[in-house]
């Protein structure tokens, strides 16, 4: 057992014990009845064939998080332009739907395995939805990025981000929203995997939170704490963490 910042992560349990899931997964979902400012969309690009992109996106309602979307695709056979394709089509499930059609929005796409991947990311996305991208990355106003790309994940930032995102679980600040996006690898040219349903997307982002913890190296993450991969989860602590990051460096683009 070992204490950080005043919590205490056990070995059985993790930073998001079994009640903070429980009452994640019990808010009623939200609805988006006017329109937003701004969207936040987590990348965590998948480092290997065998592993997972994470996806999640955000957005900011009367100080309350709004669970846009949540995703897991497992690579696979997928090429770079599948992993492209299936990043936009998630982002534009939300940014189609009224509400959210004139909000910003602001890519965070993890740089630590490959800023070449990140690039091409980005290319796509700004491809699709062009003015719609804001890039506040400036190394002059926030540490730990890349210039107009994205952000780095280091051990301080994936420690705070754990702690911002148990605080708002358990201060019930946070709301799946009543459309929920998700997509999976069935989105890839020429699978036949049956797509994912929201609720099993949700679930298994409950499962992955509810993995993570401390382990002895000092690393945090939940990929040995009961769930096989932690980048869906992984994604949300991001968009939390770098929106609430940014929000420091410029307050108008939370809400």
């Amino acid at each position: 057992m070992e204490e950080i910042y005043g919590i205490v992560a056990e070995q059985e349990e993790g930073f998001f014990p079994e009640y903070l899931i429980e009452s994640f997964k019990a808010a009623p979902a939200a609805h988006i009845e006017g329109a937003v400012k701004t969207i936040w969309l987590a990348v965590d690009p998948a480092s290997h064939q065998s592993s997972e992109i994470g996806l999640a996106a955000i957005t900011y309602t009367r100080g309350h998080v709004v669970l846009l979307g949540t995703a897991s695709v497992r690579v696979g056979k997928g090429d770079m332009r599948d992993c492209c394709n299936g990043i936009v089509g998630f982002a534009e499930m939300i940014v189609d739907c009224r509400g959210l059609d004139t909000a910003t929005l602001v890519p965070i796409i993890e740089c630590n395995h490959s800023e070449v991947v990140a690039r091409e990311i980005l290319a796509a996305l700004q491809n699709a939805l062009g003015a719609k991208i804001a890039l506040p990355w400036s190394r002059k106003r926030i540490q730990n990025v890349s210039d107009g790309l994205g952000i780095y994940t280091t051990a301080k930032a994936k420690l705070a981000s754990v702690l911002l995102v148990r605080k708002i679980i358990a201060e019930e600040r946070i709301r799946p929203w009543s459309g929920l996006a998700t997509i999976c690898d069935s989105a890839f040219k020429g699978s036949v995997k049956v797509p994912v349903t929201a609720e099993e997307a949700f679930e298994n982002l409950c499962e992955q939170l509810g993995a993570f913890r401390d382990h002895p190296d000092g690393s945090i993450s939940g990929k040995e704490g009961g769930a096989a991969e932690d980048d869906q989860a992984m994604a949300l602590l991001m968009c939390i963490h770098w929106a609430d990051t940014v929000k420091t460096a410029n307050p108008h683009m939370l809400e």
